[in-house]
């Protein structure tokens, strides 16, 4: 059409060379905006005058409220440039925006956002003269809150908020995260295989108190093909407990099913587990929208040191499915003991 919107949140156009004789744009108003092209050609690429309306015009660019308003603008092309035509510093688009300026939102800096012991996380900011404040209890930060000067040191769980503030610029967004101390002593051994693809990081993502979400490809899942998941979870020492929870997804237009039941182990030795809880599966297997839930199984409390999670695998996909008879998957996030 002859103009180009080059500066994300500008409302100039840049004009450059048209490639048609003749544009018509039917704009949602009602109105419409012409722009033709005399002369124009594979040699004739270059602007010798333009009119806007009729009227002689000799700026480079033209505005959004320009083409709203409707109208035609008019170029005669030529093989040679005239330099002359939009060669005024008047005439020539912004390269920076001046008014109704965006303060840049702040940023944090952590290794992780799980801790054991303790984390140090760092903010900071695109602006170099902007003003961090923030907050650890979730509460909304202000000019009045703690202004951050060095880096952070948390040993307990917290949810950081922080704001930044410049001169004559409004205050940026609000920005959030939390960062979840996992207990001491906690570890895990997976006696299952997962796949390459689906390490999410690795044995201790299953207990890193980080949720896995809705999609599967976020990286955050492990996933099990052709065989159940059995995982040991030690607590480190006897601990008192009276819930155990296991998330699982359903997708199965990825060939991933909920697994048909889930059963829970305690014991004191690891050697000997004693079954206390089977949770089957409600989720349909043929609903076709990707679903997360918790196999959860509430007790009266009890004491042991290990805890093993068994799962069934869906076997094998059903024939009214695409994937008719290879192997399903079972994708498991998070094993949960209170």
């Amino acid at each position: 059409m002859g103009f180009y919107s080059v500066t994300p949140g500008s409302t100039d156009y840049i004009i450059g060379t048209p490639l048609f004789k003749k544009t018509i744009i039917n704009l949602e108003n009602g109105n419409k905006f012409v722009i033709e092209a005399e002369n124009v050609s594979e040699k004739n690429i270059y602007i010798q005058s333009a009119k806007l309306n009729g009227k002689k015009y000799t700026k480079s660019y033209i505005t959004h409220n320009n083409i709203l308003e409707g109208g035609t603008l008019s170029f005669i092309m030529d093989s040679e440039p005239n330099k002359n035509w939009a060669n005024k510093p008047e005439d020539r688009p912004k390269s920076e925006i001046t008014n109704e300026l965006i303060q840049a939102v702040p940023f944090i800096k952590a290794d992780s956002k799980t801790f054991k012991d303790s984390m140090i996380i760092q903010l900071g900011s695109p602006l170099k003269n902007a003003k961090i404040f923030y907050t650890l209890d979730g509460t909304t930060p202000d000019r009045n809150s703690q202004e951050y000067k060095n880096h952070i040191v948390l040993t307990e769980a917290a949810s950081i908020k922080l704001i930044s503030f410049s001169d004559n610029m409004p205050a940026s967004l609000v920005i959030e995260s939390s960062f979840l101390k996992i207990p001491k002593g906690r570890s895990i051994r997976i006696l299952s295989k997962y796949g390459k693809q689906y390490t999410a990081g690795g044995d201790e993502a299953l207990i890193d108190y980080i949720r896995g979400g809705d999609d599967f490809r976020n990286g955050s899942w492990q996933g099990y093909q052709k065989e159940d998941f059995v995982a040991i979870v030690d607590l480190g020492k006897k601990t008192s407990i009276n819930k155990i929870s296991t998330g699982f997804l359903q997708a199965i237009r990825s060939w991933i099913w909920m697994p048909a039941k889930v059963e829970y182990f305690i014991s004191d030795d690891g050697k000997n587990f004693k079954s206390i809880a089977l949770v089957h599966n409600g989720v349909p297997d043929n609903e076709y929208d990707a679903v997360f839930i918790d196999f959860s199984y509430e007790f009266k409390e009890i004491s042991a040191r290990y805890v093993k999670v068994k799962a069934k695998n869906y076997g094998t996909i059903p024939k009214w499915h695409l994937g008719s008879g290879g192997d399903s998957w079972i994708f498991v996030d998070e094993i949960v003991i209170e």
